[in-house]
């Protein structure tokens, strides 16, 4: 989002919304975590994590290489 082209009080309310709707996508994560730790194994969502910041290297290296 670029706020450098709005006023301080348009800047101060976009950063605000953006900011709730970021913290709102972080209360499932401990919900989804605990049911995984007791459904599954406490361990699993470690592994989960794990394998998803793999996934997350190789995608930015496929995709956002700065020497291509």
């Amino acid at each position: 989002m670029i706020l450098t082209d709005l006023d301080e009080t348009r800047k101060a309310e976009s950063y605000g919304i953006s900011n709730f709707l970021i913290g709102l996508g972080f209360i499932p994560t401990g919900i989804i975590g605990g049911y995984l730790t007791e459904e599954i194994n406490y361990i699993f969502p470690f592994i989960l994590s794990f394998t998803g910041i793999i996934f997350l290297i190789w995608y930015l290296l496929k995709y956002f290489d700065e020497e291509k």
